[in-house]
């Protein structure tokens, strides 16, 4: 099962933990997923990366994963999206942080 299936809720077997998620957060990780999808393509060449740094739309993605980290603390699948949407946007739009095409 992939991670966003995961993040998502969308399991193969009974997982309470995503149960006790609020709509809110539900609905942030959703439109999150959705900005990541939109930003970050992955190619033959490898990753190219759009819409990054501090105001990029991937640090807003970063942001509400803090956000639903810091409500629900427990859930480590959580905390893993906040550090992977923070480590994509944290690179140079199109690069990887050395000038070179991802």
């Amino acid at each position: 099962m992939s991670l966003w299936d995961r993040l998502k809720g969308r399991t193969q077997r009974a997982d309470p933990a995503n149960e006790d998620l609020s709509q809110e957060v539900k609905r942030s990780i959703s439109e999150s997923l959705e900005l990541i999808k939109l930003h970050v393509a992955f190619s033959g060449k490898g990753v190219y990366v759009a819409s990054a740094g501090a105001e990029g739309k991937l640090m807003d993605a970063a942001r509400a994963f803090e956000s639903a980290h810091r409500s629900y603390p427990a859930l480590p699948m959580l905390h893993y999206a906040w550090a992977c949407a923070r480590s994509c946007g944290a690179v140079q739009d199109g690069e990887n942080g050395d000038g070179k095409p991802r």
